[in-house]
């Protein structure tokens, strides 16, 4: 028996199976009576229909919820403090003009067979488990002017004794949760909602519904549309990798001149093709990712697990592995290759280890076999300290890993959770899921520092907590993992276990905000929760304010391509309560408007400090393609990247209303060439200086600020413009027509100085950084400029032209000078940004999906954020804010 419960705001006429029921109006409930045997998901000969009006008394009260009874989601609001209960407030249901005249009709439905329903993934909207994790967000915004909230939280590890130093953290990026719709794969990470464990990296490959490729009874994953689309999110590269069609070699999209191969070696990690990535920087460090096999692996030592696989078919017989049929064409290729082995040029190593949590699904809509596949992996240990080929034959020196629990273990979750049990099916016997499902049901319990003792010997040294819970989002829909706080203790080293020396916790709050703009229409308006404090060690506070919601259903984008507003178009195919065809649905983002601190207890003397941010104009948005294709059903591409603002102004401070120091920083958005429109039409843009130099806004210079002017207060004496004009190269690579024809190119600067003209930072994307002290050793410290989403491209772009512009009046106000270059350059915190290591900093570089830093050849415990240069003592650990602009 199933029940739908329904609104009528007028006449409607609504086909159930085998009746038709005609309402006028009101709130009414349909029970229908399946055939005896009947399963979820598959068709059904319904056996009865009974419409009768609806009725609190006979209501479940957990179905009465806002979004199938028409009340306002913007007054239902929910906030969270650390792993307490959430708190939801808002207007209750209302049942008043419950019932309505209603009949019923017989109705016969012959001769139409319907294929098999899909895999109920996307619960009332709510996101879609047969996404790939982290695919659907490879292309999300680009930098600052995108405005999103980020933090870190570094784990010190102990320097190798010699080669590179792992540099992992915890990362938080608000833009990840606005990047959440009804089609992508929704489930918070092992971290919790809007977090990820960064210091790894991942190359990740892209495919298509097989349905929407004209393959039918299949809700199978096929190759992509038009060949064969990489992405890469690690060390601060952040992009696509551009196979060139002429000479079959691989870039960087941004290319640093990092070379890039594709390796095979058949049988060594799961693929019908044994194939791995290589990378080798320009300092000769190799990376491989997806190996799984270190050197001299031999049967029974350890794999790394790094390869995540999933059964893909051929749709066309260009796609990998075709064969004569579809089922023959059905191959286990890789989604994810993980970075796993690290080798420097002295042949100092560490390797990296998962641990891999498989699934079965019936292929063929259960019609073909039973296909097994990888649903979600997660970071087990990194090893590190060792000998380039001795790896398996010597334990590392140095290891941290990383504990999981299943996420309701410990944690109350009396609201629901986020894993979808009802995905699961045995590797044998039956199955009525029909396609693969990508989900986790562990969430991470510790992060522990060891060293070796002995060759068979570990003692930890520091070890991290996370305390999590599950939140009800108020919106009827399940609970996100949220982490509510993080605490440090210094192992007893004496014993190697238990907590000699521990910190206060850091704690963080959450409020929802709603994702999709709603609509009555039984859809959920998908309810998420954003940090909106965060209280550090020492007691200090970070309070993070949102802007509102834009759009409305009554104030919509007249059209995607022409859309100036906070809200974005996403196609997806909804299959609850029953599979209906694709539509399109708009979801909101939300701007970081203001970020204020306060020292907390003991800091008397100590002021707030107060950073508004305005973003000057409209924003931005690209195709989510360098072409427009034409696409069907749920996989239809449309206007989605946040290409973001063209001028944010940064006001800091808190004295009065109009004496705040400011800063407008002007960016590229990578608009030029874009598609326009469906039928073929291509954006033309360019940004011009306030000395009248006008740049192209190419797509590789997205996130480029090309001028930063600087002003006494909000609106008073300009003190300085610092304009900077970047360059590209020629392609170094393009890819087939089918993908796009993207294209790869060196850009840079030529970096050097003109006669006239004063330096007093010779790279155009500095940050304007604010530092503050709290009571106590720790310190936090805002970032303001760029930082976030592609910060790793950032470095590459140069400078042709920079000057300084001083306002008549202010030439002899060296002060203001000064200060204006400390903030700037920082005493013992100079940004220049010097070719170092790769990996030397920590990058949010991914944009839906935050970036994947790498190592740090030579610091233990680095607390790096955005660019190089940087170093931060131990007492940095705990309180750690930016805002990624």
């Amino acid at each position: 028996m199933s029940k739908i419960l329904m609104r009528t705001p007028k006449s409607v006429v609504l086909a159930v199976a085998a009746a038709v029921v005609t309402a006028t109006a009101g709130l009414f409930a349909i029970t229908i009576d399946h055939s005896t045997g009947w399963t979820p998901h598959l068709p059904d000969p319904v056996a009865a229909v009974q419409v009768s009006p609806w009725t609190a008394s006979g209501q479940d009260p957990a179905v009465v919820r806002p979004f199938l009874d028409g009340t306002n989601p913007a007054s239902v609001h929910g906030t969270v403090t650390g792993t307490g209960p959430a708190t939801v407030t808002g207007a209750p249901a209302r049942t008043s003009d419950a019932g309505a005249g209603l009949s019923v009709k017989p109705a016969s439905f012959t001769g139409r067979t319907p294929l098999a329903a899909p895999v109920q993934g996307n619960d009332k909207g709510s996101g879609d488990f047969t996404g790939l994790p982290g695919a659907s967000s490879g292309t999300w915004g680009v930098t600052g002017q995108t405005g999103g909230f980020t933090w870190s939280y570094p784990f010190t590890a102990r320097k190798a004794p010699a080669g590179p130093t792992p540099s992992l953290a915890l990362a938080y990026d608000s833009s990840m949760v606005d990047g959440l719709t009804s089609s992508t794969n929704n489930q918070a990470s092992v971290v919790g909602d809007g977090w990820s464990l960064a210091g790894a990296g991942s190359i990740r490959q892209k495919f298509a519904a097989c349905m929407d490729q004209g393959v039918s009874g299949s809700y199978d994953l096929c190759g992509a549309m038009g060949g064969q689309q990489f992405s890469i999110s690690f060390g601060g590269r952040s992009g696509q990798v551009i196979k060139d069609a002429a000479t079959g070699t691989y870039k960087l999209q941004n290319d640093d001149n990092t070379r890039i191969e594709y390796l095979t070696a058949a049988g060594s990690n799961g693929t019908f093709d044994g194939g791995y990535w290589k990378l080798t920087d320009t300092a000769g460090t190799q990376y491989f990712f997806g190996r799984n096999h270190l050197p001299g692996w031999a049967p029974g030592n350890a794999s790394t697990n790094s390869a995540d696989t999933v059964p893909v078919g051929a749709a066309t017989p260009s796609q990998p592995c075709a064969a004569g049929s579809f089922a023959a064409s059905l191959c286990q290729q890789a989604y994810a290759w993980n970075l796993d082995y690290v080798v420097d040029i002295q042949g100092n190593s560490q390797a990296f280890y998962y641990t891999q949590d498989s699934n079965t699904y019936s292929s063929q809509a259960g019609t073909g076999a039973l296909k097994s596949y990888i649903r979600s992996s997660r970071l087990a240990r990194v090893d590190y300290g060792m000998r380039a080929g001795t790896e398996l034959n010597n334990p590392s020196p140095l290891r941290i890993e990383f504990a999981y629990t299943p996420r309701c273990t410990g944690v109350d979750c009396t609201k629901g959770n986020d894993v979808p049990t009802t995905f699961a099916c045995a590797p044998t016997g039956p199955c009525t899921v029909y396609s693969p499902t990508f989900y986790g049901d562990q969430r991470l319990l510790t992060v522990t520092t060891r060293t070796a003792t002995s060759p068979t010997a570990y003692q930890n040294v520091d070890v991290w907590n996370l305390h999590h819970s599950m939140p009800d989002p108020g919106d009827g829909t399940k609970p996100a993992l949220w982490l509510g706080s993080v605490d440090h203790q210094g192992a007893n080293t004496a014993t190697g276990t238990g907590g000699i020396v521990s910190d206060p916790g850091v704690v963080f709050s959450g409020q929802t905000l709603q994702n999709r703009v709603w609509v009555v229409d039984g859809l959920a308006p998908l309810d998420r929760y954003r940090i909106s404090s965060i209280k550090t060690v020492t007691g200090a506070s970070i309070a993070v304010t949102y802007q509102g919601a834009e759009c409305t259903q009554s104030n919509l984008p007249a059209a995607p391509e022409t859309n100036t507003k906070r809200c974005f178009p996403q196609w997806w195919a909804p299959t609850t309560p029953i599979a209906q065809p694709a539509r399109m649905d708009y979801f909101h983002i939300y701007p970081v408007a203001s970020v204020s601190t306060n020292a907390g207890p003991g800091a008397t003397g100590s002021l707030d400090m107060l950073t508004r941010y305005e973003y000057q104009g409209t924003p931005a948005w690209k195709y989510a393609g360098p072409a427009y294709v034409t696409g069907t059903g749920g996989s239809q591409l449309t206007w989605s990247v946040l290409a973001g603002w063209g001028k944010l102004k940064t006001i800091t401070g808190n004295a009065a209303a109009g004496q705040n120091p400011s800063t407008i920083t002007t960016y590229l958005r990578g608009l030029d060439g874009t598609p326009s429109n469906g039928s073929g039409g291509k954006v033309s843009a360019s940004v011009t200086a306030s000395d009248g130099t006008t740049i192209t806004d190419s797509p590789w210079l997205a996130g480029a600020a090309v001028e930063t002017q600087k002003f006494l207060g909000e609106a008073g004496t300009q003190l300085s413009t610092t304009i900077s004009t970047p360059w590209s190269s020629a392609p170094t690579a393009t890819g087939s027509a089918g993908t796009g024809a993207a294209q790869a190119r060196h850009t840079g600067g030529d970096g050097q100085d003109h006669p006239g003209q004063q330096h007093r930072n010779r790279h155009p994307h500095h940050h304007i950084d604010q530092h503050f002290r709290c009571a106590g050793p720790d310190h936090g410290r805002l970032q303001f400029g760029r930082g976030g989403r592609n910060a790793g491209q950032l470095h590459r772009h140069g400078i042709r032209r920079q000057h300084r512009h001083e306002p008549p009046g202010t030439a002899g106000n060296k002060y203001h000078l000064r200060r204006a270059l400390h903030r700037e350059r920082g005493t013992g915190r100079e940004h220049h940004h010097r070719r170092s290591h790769p990996l030397r900093r920590l990058h949010r570089s991914h944009p839906r999906h935050p970036g994947l830093p790498g190592t740090d050849p030579g610091q233990p415990g680095p607390h790096r954020h955005g660019h190089r240069g940087q170093r931060h003592d131990r007492h940095d650990l705990e309180d750690r804010t930016h805002l990624g602009l």
